[in-house]
């Protein structure tokens, strides 16, 4: 018995089969990576134009500087707070090469102390924090240790340079509490 293969020899696959970028036009290919690349951009420029947008929802910056309200909320804490052996100082560090200052206040005489670092709400200054820290320090019993407060202004608030974000804030936390725990450590 013999049979006889009737059947025609296959062609090897890569020798038949078309390459898939043979199929699309090279004119399709192009429109369609131009469109791919517009709407990357303007995906990107749409989300530029959202952060921007919700930075001027978050964050309200006010100026310090000759505002008549924080020169009499400094004065007339730093007389109270005088009273109780403590004082108020400018701490100024910088972020980003942009200066920044927050509010030290501190007892008089060095002692060992809690370090309390507080940071303002939306629209606030460190100056608004002050009369918190005079009313602990009116509550606080005598056998508990004098509190140290940093009052840190988020970077465009107060007299800081630079834009209020999250990062900025982040960065700008750090900076102020790694320089101050060096000033209280070599103190």
């Amino acid at each position: 018995l013999h049979l006889k293969n009737t059947a025609e020899p296959m062609a090897p696959a890569a020798s038949t089969a078309r390459s898939s970028s043979s199929l699309v036009p090279v004119g399709v290919r192009r429109r369609v990576l131009v469109t791919a690349a517009a709407v990357g951009l303007a995906a990107f420029g749409l989300r530029v134009v959202a952060v921007k947008l919700q930075n001027a929802l978050l964050y309200h910056p006010r100026p310090i500087t000759g505002d008549p309200y924080y020169e009499k909320v400094v004065s007339q804490t730093s007389k109270q707070l005088q009273r109780r052996g403590y004082k108020i100082e400018e701490f100024a560090y910088s972020v980003r090469n942009e200066k920044q200052k927050a509010l030290l206040v501190k007892p008089e005489q060095a002692k060992a102390a809690t370090l309390w670092v507080v940071f303002g709400g939306n629209a606030m200054v460190s100056a608004d924090w002050l009369p918190f820290c005079e009313s602990i320090l009116s509550l606080k019993d005598s056998s508990v240790a004098d509190p140290i407060f940093l009052l840190v202004d988020y970077p465009g608030y107060g007299d800081n340079g630079g834009e209020p974000s999250p990062s900025s804030a982040l960065e700008a936390s750090h900076e102020a509490l790694e320089q101050l725990l060096r000033q209280l450590k070599d103190a």
